[in-house]
This record gives C-alpha cells, structure tokens and sequence, in this order.
C-alpha cells in the first residue's frame, strides 16, 4: 500500500521544492475520512485504469485542498488542476468495464499530508517532508 496515494497537487518544478515545504508546513487542518464505495475503469488498450473513488466531494477532502492551495498561494505557486478523491488500483488492468462497481465501503483516514517526488523505475514515491494533521473535530455529544 506504500504507492497508494491521494494527489492534492502534481508536477511542480524541483526549484521549488523549499517554497513547496514552507507550504506544506503552513497547512493546519484536522485529519478527516474518505469513504471509497465503487470502483471505476477508464483508457483503454494497454492503459486500462481501475480507480476507487468516492462519491461526490467529502468536506475534509475540500478542506484538505482549499488549505493546501492557499499554502501553495501564499508561496506564489499555482495549481489549478481539478482533484477529486481517488485511489488509483491498476495503472495496466487487464481489461475495462463501463459504469461503476459498487463495493463494500472502505474507510482511509488521512492523518496526514505529504510532500513526494515521483520515482520513474520503479514505479513509486519518495517523501521530502510531511506534514501531521490535527486530530480530527470531536462531535458534540449534545
């Protein structure tokens, strides 16, 4: 499970790997849950993806995003590029299927946010720094 991830940001140049670390350590938010319930396939050929994805945006995700990209402001760095919670299972499926596929749920916590680099050979990540989330919001027992 050591590649499995959720993409906040992607493809920023290494000379702003410093700006990108004082970023990430400005992001103070609550950890928070994603509910994955379906599987869906996309490409085709030998570029079949099967993806877990959750239905529509939970708050924490957008919490996650909003602070990570102001973060990301703040240090004069942009990132317009759409994220929505998934988790990529297969980059080369064996085949493809249409719609989705319900699944049993499954319950990630994300305690915690990371800054990586892509490893080409093989396929991977190496973190450059993280950042700890709070513990999440305690509901009121009222």
């Amino acid at each position: 499970m050591e590649s499995y991830h959720q993409s906040l940001s992607v493809n920023h140049p290494s000379d702003r790997r410093d700006a990108l670390v004082r970023a990430l350590d400005r992001v103070r938010i609550p950890s928070f849950d994603l509910v994955f319930n379906r599987i869906t396939s996309s490409g085709t050929g030998r570029n079949i993806h099967w993806t877990l994805r959750a239905k529509g945006h939970p708050p924490g995700f957008d919490l996650a995003l909003r602070a990570v990209r102001q973060a990301m402001r703040d240090e004069s760095i942009d990132d317009s590029i759409g994220h929505e919670p998934h988790i990529t299972l297969c980059y080369r499926a064996p085949s493809s299927f249409t719609g989705s596929l319900s699944i049993e749920p499954i319950l990630w916590r994300v305690d915690a946010i990371e800054l990586v680099t892509a490893i080409a050979d093989p396929y991977g990540y190496a973190t450059v720094a993280t950042r700890t989330l709070q513990p999440p919001a305690q509901r009121s027992l009222l």
